[in-house]
């Protein structure tokens, strides 16, 4: 039998329905249609007449390479194009080709021709079908959405009268109610007279009464005046106060004034005057005030050590006082107190701007020591029992750089009288003005004391 042409394709094994269904529609659709065409190609007589015998057989080469786009053909069927019948299938045992048959006649172009005319005219053969098919389900999804969006704010929208109505209903009950409780029974049943109801505590309260903090003391006018007119006229060297061997002169209680730093003459006479007062009002702690040179002349590198202080203490007798003062002179330029309280064997520095001082507190523990073997020939007694205490920031404390020398008079004070600290930066000014007249009356307003003439 002579072959009139030959054309491959892709193999149609080896593939199921649902690998189809993952091919582009529109591949489908092509390879399709150009496999119509080429068979309609074929099932026409090339010249004049169709004669009455049969066309030669068409072989189609199937290859065997696997390809998504060619494995379609596998399941596409001739037979709208030639009845089945007429259809021979060769099987090559040699080759993995097959071959088949398709005998020609008159009546099968025309069918086909028809059956090309019918399905041309099906949606799902058009350039369109697919665009038309995105867009139809696009507009779907948009409407789906849309209704979401209405659902939800219709939902809002409700939520929020429910609210508003479960809002409104609760107001007015509670109206009723506080109506009712306003109005008063119409007739009173005299078997239901309301009892009160004992109230038993397991325990009496007891009424805790706050210490009243005592006020600083506050010069009167009379006071001021004193004050005034002793600081207005004068020669600044004029003495205003002799006393403890100490000179008072106008120019050295004006530091007293404004922010000005407080001379040593102003800081030894205070405290000259808190150790008489000791002595004269035996309800108080007996204190002994060592000078403001004290500290700077035991740790002078020079003649300093205890040799150099040695016989500074001679008519103090330290030991038999309850509190030593002893003013400190930081670096030249910050006035801080230390206290040896020799009642809780304690040493305590006291610093209005915060800081510790370890290396003072060791240094006059021996002097404590050096001291106690010198006036009483023995060795101070348990001197492993001694507390060194820094306050730090737990006393009141200075906001600016002039008050230091304030502060350490009004450490000394409150210590000399045992009482706790109740002052602070902002009394600084009024404690200033007072100090100027209790150096110049001496005299300590916060116990009444007013020094003997005959004192010395």
């Amino acid at each position: 039998m002579k072959q009139s042409s030959v054309f491959s394709s892709t193999p149609f094994s080896g593939h199921t329905k649902s690998s189809l269904e993952k091919n582009h529609i529109s591949s489908e659709r092509q390879i399709y249609q150009r496999l119509l065409d080429k068979a309609s190609s074929f099932s026409r007589t090339p010249t004049g007449k169709p004669t009455n015998n049969a066309c030669g057989p068409i072989t189609i080469n199937l290859d065997e390479i696997k390809d998504n786009h060619y494995s379609l053909l596998r399941q596409c069927n001739l037979s709208p194009i030639l009845p089945r019948n007429r259809i021979q299938r060769i099987d090559d045992a040699s080759t993995n080709n097959q071959t088949v048959s398709i005998p020609s006649s008159d009546t099968s172009d025309s069918k086909t021709r028809a059956w090309l005319e019918s399905i041309a005219e099906s949606p799902y053969l058009s350039d369109n079908w697919l665009n038309n098919l995105t867009s139809s389900y696009q507009a779907k999804k948009n409407g789906r959405e849309r209704d979401y969006e209405l659902a939800r704010a219709n939902i809002r929208f409700w939520e929020k009268q429910r609210a508003s109505a479960e809002k409104e209903r609760i107001d007015n009950l509670e109206q009723r109610l506080a109506c009712l409780l306003r109005t008063p029974p119409i007739l009173e049943d005299p078997y239901l007279v309301p009892q009160p109801i004992p109230i038993e505590l397991p325990y009496k309260p007891v009424k805790v009464k706050e210490p009243k903090v005592p006020a600083l003391p506050v010069l009167t006018a009379p006071q001021l005046a004193e004050i005034e007119a002793a600081l207005r006229t004068g020669s600044p060297d004029e003495v205003l106060v002799d006393k403890f061997r100490l000179v008072i002169t106008r120019r050295e209680l004006m530091t007293l004034t404004g922010t000005n730093w407080l001379s040593d003459m102003v800081i030894n006479f205070y405290l000259q005057l808190l150790q008489h007062r000791s002595q004269h009002q035996t309800n108080l702690p007996r204190i002994a005030v060592l000078s403001t040179f004290f500290y700077a002349k035991l740790t002078a590198p020079i003649g300093g050590g205890y040799s150099g202080v040695r016989r500074w203490t001679r008519q103090s007798k330290l030991f038999d006082q309850d509190i030593v003062l002893i003013p400190i002179h930081d670096r030249g330029m910050h006035w801080c107190l230390s206290c040896i309280d020799l009642r809780v064997k304690t040493i305590t520095y006291y610093d209005s701007m915060g800081s510790g001082n370890m290396k003072c507190l060791e240094q006059l523990m021996d002097y404590l020591k050096n001291e106690s073997l010198d006036k009483r020939n023995v060795e101070l007694p348990d001197p492993d029992s001694w507390k060194l205490v820094n306050t730090e920031d737990t006393v009141p404390q200075q906001y600016n750089g002039s008050d230091c020398g304030v502060f350490l008079c009004t450490f000394g004070e409150f210590i000399s009288r045992d009482a706790s600290f109740t002052f602070s930066q902002d009394d600084m000014p009024g404690i200033r003005k007072r100090m100027i007249y209790e150096i110049l009356t001496q005299q300590l307003i916060t116990t009444n004391f007013k020094l003997i003439d005959d004192d010395k």
